[in-house]
């Protein structure tokens, strides 16, 4: 994300996210919300490969996400299950829809349950992606929801 539109002339450096950023971009907050305790690994390690990707936290259920989202936790990037525990992934991420704090949030929504067969863009602007996946499938998602938000070419 630029500072007023602006970009001094700095290196550009290839992402996770499969775009060319320059190295002065701010970092990009990440909230796993993730139940299965193997899932939210393999998700952090992918995202911990690209130092854009920080700092990132990871909740295992809707209750827990939503008390980091109180605290001013603001993510520039979430990775949500719908079927979670206490509080739902549905009423995440209806939660992070109408707060304004989250309007630049890009999400991605998994779920093996209530999530559509066709990969693609919600209603609220989120990424929904069906379980199971490939690692690579998942990154085509990620980059799919951050890269109009925290992206920009590097001009040669």
């Amino acid at each position: 994300m630029s500072l007023n539109g602006f970009f001094p002339i700095a290196p550009c450096v290839n992402t996770f996210s499969g775009v060319v950023r320059r190295s002065n971009i701010l970092d990009i907050p990440v909230l796993i919300v993730e139940d299965d305790a193997d899932m939210a690994v393999l998700l952090a390690g992918e995202l911990t490969s690209d130092p854009a990707f920080n700092p990132i936290r990871v909740t295992s259920d809707g209750e827990q996400a939503l008390a980091l989202l109180e605290s001013g936790f603001v993510p520039g990037l979430v990775l949500l299950d719908l079927e979670l525990p206490k509080v739902n992934g549905r009423q995440v991420l209806n939660r992070l829809r109408e707060d304004p704090r989250f309007a630049d949030t890009a999400i991605v929504v998994t779920g093996s349950e209530g999530v559509p067969d066709a990969r693609g863009r919600g209603r609220l602007g989120e990424i929904w992606y069906p379980k199971p996946f490939k690692v690579d499938g998942l990154r085509s998602a990620i980059r799919a929801a951050i890269g109009p938000r925290h992206a920009e070419p590097c001009l040669f």
